[in-house]
């Protein structure tokens, strides 16, 4: 998979974001918001997945995240 940005990010806050929304962490990985998931025991939750890696991780809503004009995914 390859992703090609070509972006100048706003700077925003996660909860700022709507679900489905593509954005950038702080680390510069390519993440996707998505509807929170907590594990069965109750000790893990997630409402972000990083795109790049399938990873899913956790934001929390005053965490700041860059949102870029626009994303492309290129599946080869």
């Amino acid at each position: 998979m390859k992703i090609d940005r070509n972006d100048y990010p706003t700077i925003l806050r996660f909860d700022e974001i709507a679900e489905g929304d593509i954005f950038l962490d702080t680390e510069g990985d390519v993440c996707m918001k998505m509807d929170s998931i907590v594990e069965e025991e109750g000790y893990h939750t997630y409402n972000a997945v990083n795109l790049e890696s399938g990873e899913v991780c956790f934001y929390e809503p005053f965490d700041r995240i860059s949102l870029p004009h626009s994303a492309k995914l290129i599946i080869d």
